[in-house]
């Protein structure tokens, strides 16, 4: 109620699609959708402001980083280790307790209701994800080998 003038767009729900709609259904839900997940998710970054990563388990994200390019904040359970490799809570996105739905909540409300916020969140997103950029880790590479470079060799 307190965040009505959102709108919920749930993308790629698998085998569970069914079972979600009905849940939705079931709690008079409104303003949510279910869409196939795109090929290109381009547009729906450019439309969104929060992007809600719910799984238990993930190895790198991806999908984290290219949230945080498109200025759309991400909120994660703190279920992975690399997540803290992307994420500063409260800088650059949301880290949420895992499994605490409750916190999840809390939190994707308070960020709903803050906009001021929630946009200077977005601004160092788009800034901190640069640290994963092709042009940054090759930098690094280069500067690794220069420095090896110009040590003596020591056999």
């Amino acid at each position: 109620e307190e965040c009505r003038d959102w709108r919920l767009v749930i993308l790629g729900f698998g085998p569970w699609g069914d079972r979600y709609k009905k849940r939705a259904a079931a709690l008079r839900l409104k303003n949510v959708t279910f869409e196939d997940g795109p090929k290109d998710p381009q547009a729906y970054y450019r439309r969104a402001s929060a992007f809600m990563m719910t799984s238990a388990y993930e190895g790198f994200s991806m999908v984290l980083l290219e949230s945080q390019k498109m200025g759309v904040v991400p909120l994660a359970f703190d279920s992975f280790e690399s997540l803290h490799d992307v994420i500063q809570d409260g800088h650059d996105g949301l880290i949420i307790p895992n499994a605490d739905l409750k916190a999840y909540a809390e939190r994707l409300v308070w960020l709903m209701q803050n906009k001021d916020i929630r946009e200077e969140m977005a601004g160092n997103a788009v800034e901190s994800c640069k640290k994963f950029s092709g042009e940054y880790i090759v930098g690094q590479w280069i500067d690794l080998f220069k420095t090896v470079m110009s040590e003596p060799f020591q056999a």
